[in-house]
């Protein structure tokens, strides 16, 4: 179990920098948190043998900076379970919105969870809490993550044609 530094980039001394751009993956993209590169080690040492949880900001989740660790993780199966606060504050006196990051190795599915009440989850952790299996696949290149109630809405809602697909052109609406 790890809490790994949260560091924007241009913070790094340059030196640094540069060895995390070419050894790991989630630092390729722009301006990223060193944390991404702390996952993305976590996961590479102890993927073969063990689990590893880390509880890290969730921006990575839909940020630029966050696409390559995503795709890694995804592309190894490697989420086991992410627990989201969302915007609780977990870590008293400091604006950071985290997430519990559970990784291991091959696993077919992730199970997902929003934590809506703090001081409930900290007396009773998972008890009564809801939670949304998806695949590795299903993510795709940003986590938009719904809740358990939107998710039959959402889904009848993708069963329709889309606008674009019934419409040669469409340029602008009516003024």
């Amino acid at each position: 179990i790890a809490n790994p530094p949260y560091l924007k980039s241009h913070h790094i001394p340059d030196d640094l920098d540069e060895f995390l751009r070419r050894r790991y993956v989630a630092a390729n993209e722009g301006a990223y948190d060193i944390y991404t590169t702390f996952t993305e080690k976590s996961y590479d040492i102890v993927h073969s043998q063990a689990e590893t949880g880390l509880i890290v900001p969730n921006k990575f989740f839909e940020a630029n900076y966050g696409k390559p660790l995503r795709d890694h993780l995804t592309s190894s199966n490697a989420i086991r379970r992410i627990i989201n606060f969302g915007e609780k504050q977990v870590f008293e006196g400091v604006s950071t919105y985290t997430c519990l990051l559970f990784l291991s190795n091959g696993t077919d599915e992730l199970e997902y969870s929003s934590i809506d009440d703090l001081d409930h989850f900290k007396t009773n952790y998972l008890s009564g809490i809801t939670s949304v299996k998806y695949t590795h696949e299903e993510l795709g290149t940003q986590w938009n993550f719904i809740s358990v109630e939107a998710a039959p809405v959402l889904d009848r809602i993708t069963d329709y044609q889309r606008l674009d697909d019934i419409s040669e052109r469409i340029f602008k609406g009516l003024d």
